[in-house]
């Protein structure tokens, strides 16, 4: 049809915004950019637009891209999941030290049969909170060693 769409970054579209955020007012400040882009340009006798839009990702640069989003993910579940944890226990008296190394080898410690003095049913559920806490430390480590490799491989 004739159009090339590229994208534009947003800190040269965001001075153009009047007032408020719809689709409708994002998309006018998105022409008015691109059009003072355009008039700056030519009035500096330069090439329209050099440099005022974003290269597009590559296959590549998304799928790396989806790994770092993967592992972030996967920390905020187990950071999350730390703190439950740490909060639960601190009910019942049983303080843990902060700190990710603290907290797994409690996990370790209570999943080898060293239990905490605590009630039957807050065993079973810290039992199985230890449990998914070493499933998602183990995942946290596999993207880590996977963006190592891939680090390696583009040096």
């Amino acid at each position: 049809m004739g159009h090339d769409g590229r994208p534009i970054p947003p800190m040269h579209v965001r001075p153009n915004v009047r007032r408020g955020t719809s689709d409708a007012i994002d998309a006018t400040a998105i022409c008015e950019a691109v059009i003072r882009a355009t008039i700056i340009a030519r009035q500096a006798m330069l090439a329209p637009l050099r440099g005022r839009f974003v290269a597009m990702k590559t296959f590549e640069q998304q799928a790396l891209l989806s790994l770092h989003r993967a592992r972030g993910l996967r920390v905020r579940q187990r950071r999350r999941l730390i703190n439950g944890l740490r909060c639960m226990v601190a009910e019942f008296g049983v303080y843990i030290a902060r700190g990710l190394a603290q907290v797994i080898g409690v996990a370790e410690n209570f999943l080898a049969g060293e239990g905490l003095d605590l009630p039957g049913m807050v065993k079973e559920v810290i039992h199985d909170l230890c449990e998914q806490l070493m499933t998602l430390h183990a995942r946290v480590r596999w993207y880590e060693n996977r963006l190592k490799r891939v680090a390696k491989e583009d040096a």
